[in-house]
């Protein structure tokens, strides 16, 4: 953008307008991960090193940006994505909750597959939608507010399965950009409020992920 091809810039600035194309559009966190894949066998530079840490929320940035949310602040401004492409805004949070609200036992399940199949159980999956009931509340209220009436076990088995659903989130397959930024950064500050270091990724997440995957293609 911004270089010799002006007319070139409108047409992309018109598209980008318009509702109905940018519902359909992905993030940067879903199409790092899913590209490299379909490309082959990749290195990454140690120059990117930052950005991959930004992209991936592993420097704090996806808990930054709920943080800030409230207060309208543009997040990514000077850093990976331009201000006016990625913000976290109340109606992101609302449809982030929505989402989780209307589906939660569906997505309870799913998260068990971030632990092993023996330790899967009904206890956990109700520790899990309390848990989740936690994040929905955050995303409403923009408070973090852990429930201490409500005895949740935040043991290791509780946070591999919340992380499983953090880090596969879609773009546009499951919510829009802006409402997977806000649900990420929400379930990040709940972690961090409970004691847990939010950085940490789930296993089979990262981008080692993609590089084993196409090698053990080939």
């Amino acid at each position: 953008r911004g270089g010799r091809w002006k007319h070139l810039d409108l047409w992309f600035d018109a598209m980008e307008s318009r509702e109905v194309y940018r519902n359909t559009i992905t993030d940067r966190y879903n199409h790092s991960h899913a590209l490299p894949p379909q490309l082959g066998d990749f290195i990454l530079e140690s120059a990117g090193e930052k950005a991959r840490a930004q992209i991936d929320g592993i420097d704090g940035s996806w808990a930054a940006a709920f943080a800030k949310h409230a207060s309208a602040s543009a997040i990514g401004k000077g850093k990976v994505e331009k201000a006016s492409a990625y913000c976290v805004t109340s109606i992101d949070c609302v449809e982030a909750a929505a989402k989780i609200i209307s589906n939660h036992e569906n997505i309870v399940r799913f998260a068990t597959r971030g632990v092993a199949e023996r330790e899967r159980s009904e206890i956990l999956e109700q520790n899990l939608d309390e848990c989740f009931s936690i994040v929905c509340n955050s995303l409403l209220t923009e408070k973090i507010e852990l429930n201490v009436e409500k005895k949740i076990v935040w043991n290791a088995r509780t946070i591999s399965a919340i992380r499983y659903v953090r880090d596969r989130i879609g773009v546009p397959r499951d919510m829009r950009r802006g409402a997977a930024a806000a649900l990420r950064g929400s379930i990040d500050c709940v972690l961090k409020a409970a004691g847990h270091d939010c950085t940490i990724k789930s296993p089979g997440s990262g981008r080692t992920r993609a590089a084993s995957a196409h090698r053990a293609a080939a």
